[in-house]
């Protein structure tokens, strides 16, 4: 509390409010995806996320670094995991349908 009230917050979820609109989190297969979309690549973006979904994250940088030139792979060199980790070691997510897929293709049997 006493670091959200340095920094000018009125409240800690207010600090977390700010601290989430800036971080900008995202998955490793979106943040190449806001790459190539910036550089108005939007056939490149769309067939990336049409690749790339439902796949693990050591997938996505497989499939990254063997099909992208360019801004996609800038994306994968710039974007960080730990970004979303909170103090006390917590991975945030944004839940939902897509993540619940993700995992069951994950764990489904070869």
């Amino acid at each position: 509390m006493a670091d959200a009230m340095a920094s000018g917050h009125q409240s800690p979820s207010e600090a977390q409010a700010d601290w989430l609109a800036s971080a900008k989190l995202c998955t490793l297969s979106e943040a190449v995806a806001h790459e190539l979309l910036a550089h108005n690549m939007v056939a490149e973006a769309s067939h990336w996320e049409a690749d790339s979904a439902l796949k693990s994250h050591d997938e996505v940088k497989a499939l990254a670094r063997s099909t992208l030139k360019g801004p996609g792979l800038e994306a994968l060199e710039t974007w960080c995991s730990e970004k979303a980790r909170t103090k006390e070691g917590w991975y945030r997510t944004a839940p939902g349908v897509e993540v619940r897929a993700r995992l069951i293709a994950q764990l489904r049997p070869c």
